[in-house]
């Protein structure tokens, strides 16, 4: 006895948000996501503000942590919980290798899916992150998958056309055929509006659909995408059981009345 496993697919679904250490505001991603009452495929966290060998404690049911925290502070750092039904493998080989970066990427496997969480230090050099990011989007046009790069990339997408380097990061994943799946404010303020959050995909614009969600997490909206591609997943059968009418147990349970009543049952043979 056991349990069969089959392969079934189900649409893809990311949910982000920035939750300004995930120490502090665990309980309240969960009960976001338990308002929420949706299964995410991926939930992307950025600046979970944790040290390596914390990671462990955030246990969120039916989901599998993975995470990137900073080495040399505190602050910062990034994380991935992913549905246990989903196969998938880390590619630290797709890691931009920057210290105002933290980025972490999963392939889901037998799927040529791509996901990844991405956090830039405020006030970093934005023409030196274009480039990383161009890079990588090269590589990647060159394998052929489907991604989706989350994160909280602190840069304003609403100054598009007004500034340069903003204009350029947009533009990087334009000429990649990407997209933004956000367009509306996913930071607020009292003085200010910011479009900061962001899910970039390759998938077209007609198997998309995205939302953002008003949140107490923190000082950000999460921000959600939901794609119309399948995803391969394991699923666990219930396990049915049968009687074994072979000779030998037969005569194991023909033994066993015996035991019981001190006589030999009747026993009828079919041809």
């Amino acid at each position: 006895c056991g349990y069969l496993v089959q392969c079934a697919f189900f649409l893809l679904s990311i949910f982000h948000v920035n939750c300004r250490s995930l120490g502090k505001n665990f309980n309240n991603l969960m009960g976001t996501l338990n308002l929420i009452s949706f299964r995410f495929s991926v939930i992307a966290v950025s600046e979970i503000w944790t040290i390596p060998g914390e990671n462990d404690l955030f246990d969120l049911p039916g989901y599998t942590f993975v995470a990137k925290s900073r080495l040399s502070s505190r602050g910062g750092g990034v994380g991935l919980f992913i549905d246990n039904n989903i196969p998938y493998k880390l590619r630290d080989d797709l890691s931009l290798l920057d210290n105002n970066v933290d980025n972490i990427f999963i392939e889901i496997i037998d799927c040529k899916i791509l996901v990844a969480c991405v956090y830039r230090r405020p006030n970093s050099d934005v023409a030196n992150f274009n480039a990383l990011v161009d890079n990588l989007l090269s590589v990647l046009s060159r394998e052929k998958y489907s991604v989706f790069i989350a994160g909280d990339f602190n840069i304003n997408l609403l100054k598009y056309g007004d500034h340069s380097p903003t204009t350029d990061f947009v533009d990087c994943f334009f000429s990649h055929s990407y997209l933004p799946t956000i367009n509306r404010p996913t930071r607020i303020t009292e003085f200010s509006a910011t479009l900061i959050d962001n899910i970039f995909t390759n998938v077209g614009v007609g198997q998309l659909l995205s939302h953002i969600i008003y949140t107490d997490i923190s000082d950000h909206f999460a921000v959600v995408c939901i794609a119309d591609i399948g995803v391969k997943i394991r699923n666990k059968l219930t396990t049915t059981y049968k009687r074994n009418f072979d000779t030998k147990s037969l005569s194991l349970f023909v033994e066993n009345i015996k035991k019981l009543t001190g006589q030999t049952p009747c026993t009828t043979k079919y041809p």
